[in-house]
Parts: C-alpha cells; sequence; structure tokens
C-alpha cells in the first residue's frame, strides 16, 4: 500500500505522463491532501481480493474471450497465451492502484521461461508514469524469448518506453492515443501557501554541498537551464534513444516528421500507425491471433511441442456476453493448410515462404524432402572434394620440401673441393709399340686348331 510516493511524483513532476491524464490526477491529489481520501478503503478492498489470480491467460481454442486466471504459472494449459493488464499510471512499485512495473516485469519473465506459455499480450491503458524503474521494465519487454504483442488503448510517454520493444503492437481503435515521448518537470511554488499557515521554509545545506539540489531550486526560482542540462536532456536521450532502437525503421523518414514525432506529440487511431508508433489496428482478438501466429512462425525456426503450434482463435458465440472471433483471420492460411501433410509440394512451399517473408520473417523456411535431400547430397560432394584437395595440398607441401632439400644437398656438394683431372701423357722410357702389343698364348701349330681350320676351310 503506496500513495505517498504517487502524491510526491504527481506534486514533484518526476513523472513521463501525458498532461492531461496529469491535469486528471489533480482531484485525487485534492483529496489526498485534505484528507478525504482514505486508504483504509484500499486495504480493505486488496484485502477482499487477496486470492485473486496473479496470472491469466487464454488458448486458442477458448470457447469465448475469457481470461481464465491461474495462481501459477503450471495451471495453465500448454499453448496459452499470457495476458497482462497495464492500467493507470506505471510505477516501478505496487500501489493501491495497481502493480508497479517490478512486479509486472517479474511475472512476464517467469511467464516467459515456463514451457506451458507460447506468447504474451498486454492490454495497455495508461497516461505514462514514473522513471523509476522503467528502463529495466522495457528490457524485459524487449527481450522476451516469445512473442510479446501489446494492445494500445492508451500508451503515452512512459508507456511508449516501456512497450517500444513488443512485437506488435496493435492500436485499439480510432479513439486509441498514444504518443508524448518526451521528457518534462514540473515544479510549484508554494511559498505564499505556506506563508499563509504559518509556516516558514528554510533550507541549509553542509559545506561542501555546493550544488545540492541547486538546479531545482533555480528552477523553482524561474531558472530551467541547469535542470535541463543535468537531468531533462541526458534522460530524454535515453527515452528517444529507445524507442528509435525499437522503432526507428518504423518511423516516418523525413526528418521534419520524424522530429514531431520524436518532440511529445500525441495521435489518435490510424495516425499511430502512420506515425511508426503502433503497427496496425485491431481488436483484443487481432491481438492474440497475431501472438499465436508469432508463436507458430517461431516454432518454425526453433521447433517446440506440437500443442503449441499453429494454433488458430475459435471462439463461439454460446456466450452473450463474450465477443466473437468468427472471421478473425490468420496471418498464415497456406502455412497453417500444410498441417499434418505427410508430402508438401514445391509450389506448396514456396507459398508459404511467400507469407513468411511477407510478415518479416527472413531468418526462416520450409523446404521440400527432395530439395533437402538433393543439399544433403551437393554437401556430401563437397565435403568430398574439400577432403581431397586438403590431401593434395598436403602432398604438393610434401613434395615442395623434399624439393627445397635437394637443392640445398646439391648446393652443399657443388661447394666441395674435388680431386685435380688427370691427361694421358708418354712417360720417358715408355715403349708404346711393345706396350701397345698384347702377349698371344694361340698356338696355330697345335693339332686341334690345325682340326679346327680344317673344319673351317
Amino acid at each position: 500500500m503506496r500513495t505517498s510516493p504517487i502524491l510526491r511524483a504527481i506534486l514533484g513532476g518526476q513523472f513521463l505522463m501525458e498532461e492531461s491524464a496529469t491535469q486528471a490526477y489533480l482531484p485525487l491529489v485534492a483529496a489526498l491532501l485534505d484528507g478525504s481520501f482514505k486508504a483504509e478503503d484500499w486495504r480493505e478492498l486488496q484485502s477482499e481480493n487477496a486470492g485473486s489470480a496473479n496470472f491469466h491467460a487464454i488458448q486458442g481454442s477458448a470457447t469465448s474471450l475469457f481470461f481464465e486466471g491461474y495462481s501459477s504459472l503450471d495451471e495453465m494449459p500448454v499453448g496459452s497465451v499470457n495476458i497482462m493488464s497495464v492500467e493507470g499510471v506505471m510505477m516501478e512499485e505496487d500501489t493501491c492502484f495497481s502493480a508497479g512495473t517490478r512486479t509486472m516485469g517479474q511475472r512476464i519473465e517467469e511467464a516467459d521461461d515456463h514451457a506451458n506459455i507460447v506468447a504474451h499480450v498486454a492490454y495497455v491503458n495508461t497516461p505514462g508514469g514514473s522513471v523509476a524503474g522503467l528502463e529495466r521494465f522495457a528490457n524485459i519487454v524487449a527481450n522476451t524469448k516469445k512473442p510479446f504483442v501489446v494492445l494500445a488503448v492508451q500508451m503515452c510517454s512512459a508507456g511508449v518506453w516501456g512497450f517500444c520493444g513488443a512485437d506488435h503492437i496493435v492500436a485499439n481503435g480510432r479513439t486509441s492515443i498514444g504518443g508524448s515521448i518526451g521528457t518534462k518537470f514540473d515544479t510549484k511554488d508554494y511559498s505564499e501557501f505556506f506563508k499563509k499557515m504559518g509556516v516558514v521554509h528554510r533550507s541549509i545545506t553542509a559545506t561542501k554541498s555546493t550544488n545540492k539540489n541547486a538546479a531545482f531550486e533555480a528552477a523553482a526560482a524561474g531558472d530551467p537551464e541547469p535542470l535541463r542540462a543535468q537531468l531533462l536532456d541526458p534522460m530524454n536521450e535515453v527515452f528517444l534513444s529507445t524507442v528509435e532502437e525499437h522503432r526507428g525503421d518504423k518511423l516516418p523518414t523525413g526528418e521534419k516528421e520524424r522530429a514531431e514525432v520524436l518532440s511529445g506529440m500525441c495521435y489518435l487511431g490510424e495516425t499511430l500507425v502512420a506515425k511508426g508508433i503502433a503497427d496496425s489496428m485491431g481488436t483484443m482478438q487481432d491481438a492474440i491471433q497475431i501472438a499465436l501466429d508469432l508463436a507458430a512462425a517461431q516454432a518454425i525456426a526453433a521447433p517446440t511441442p506440437p500443442t503449441a503450434i499453429s494454433q488458430k482463435l475459435s471462439f463461439s458465440t454460446s456466450n452473450p456476453n463474450s465477443m466473437s472471433l468468427f472471421g478473425a483471420k490468420s496471418k498464415f492460411p497456406k502455412l497453417e493448410a500444410l498441417s499434418g501433410k505427410t508430402t508438401i509440394t514445391a509450389e506448396e512451399a514456396t507459398a508459404a515462404n511467400e507469407e513468411l517473408r511477407a510478415a518479416g520473417i527472413t531468418t526462416a523456411a520450409l523446404i521440400t524432402e527432395g530439395n533437402y535431400n538433393a543439399l544433403v547430397e551437393k554437401g556430401n560432394k563437397a565435403e568430398a572434394a574439400e577432403k581431397q584437395v586438403t590431401q593434395l595440398t598436403s602432398a604438393k607441401a610434401k613434395l615442395e620440401g623434399e624439393l627445397a632439400d635437394s637443392q640445398k644437398e646439391v648446393e652443399r656438394l657443388g661447394a666441395l673441393a674435388g680431386d685435380n683431372p688427370t691427361t694421358a701423357a708418354k712417360k720417358d722410357g715408355d715403349n708404346t709399340e711393345a706396350s701397345a702389343k698384347a702377349p698371344s698364348y694361340f698356338d696355330p701349330n697345335a693339332e686341334h686348331n690345325q682340326e679346327a681350320a680344317a673344319l673351317l676351310g
């Protein structure tokens, strides 16, 4: 139970909040100041609802547009969409009005890690709120592993900061309002009021605390520049950079029009889509269907349990208080048409892939078994060729090494000193004719030689 943070924030201007909403809260401020607001009433209301559900979800097979409440995520059926509601001023801590961004962020993280949840949908109806804790909350929304879709009834200022990182933002009709992207500080001078009450305010700082609250005091005295330079401009840059990071490719490309969107302007309905603050117009049914479509597309890229894939809303009108979803169109009818088929033609795969590309999904695609096998075969051939190239490269390197060693050996042998060459020369005393005529041991008069001569004629 906290009312004082809200009062201090509204009075002190520590809000990123659309101005008309700020004015609407002034009666509450007055009630808090004059004591007519009783926090005990809110405590009693909270105690009556102490056993209320912490989580709400809906399934594609639900019989009516009714969000079932659960005390834990384990109770939810597999394939559920986590539903959260953001009503009123966004504060870091829980208040008597609503859960704070700290609690909401924790619940989103818990749901995102649970196997029963396939996506998130947030119903956002907020004029803005406190900067405290907002950056962390925005990071949680932007970094969910499962699709996050927003239905924006009112999404202003801190609401834009907190939810601009969602995968898809649906503007809830022509009167939906959003924007107010900017930072502002309001201060009030109560000195005359306190004088009438006999209250004298004195402020004393330590000797070395020369800048303690100096910027705020200067602003109260009519000089806004120190506060603007120290806090407002730096904080606003963080705000704008967050919006640019997550919505930059959807904001107007023209410099003047883009600057207008980031200057604090508010827009209605279709203009929210035209200015890039929202992605489409629609209802809660549309937001849930988009979440389921995104979950189905995600399952193609990273397979999940079959019960969590390719759900399509099928609400009935049996409950007169429910809202029918007959006629709600899936974003991937050609993809869903393949469900249950054992054989898919190349034409069917191409048509389904065109749907995925049209939805901006470029990191995953369908492929027929024949094409897959052909790719595997090509991959095997390429692997064998790469192996052969590696072996030949190794053999070539070995031969080149041996050749280099041989060349070094040749160079080494060529550098060695050899014997002196000799030439034929006649020495004194040599009898050339005698030495040239070899002695003969053939006796022509021998009996066997004469017989041989007779036979040969």
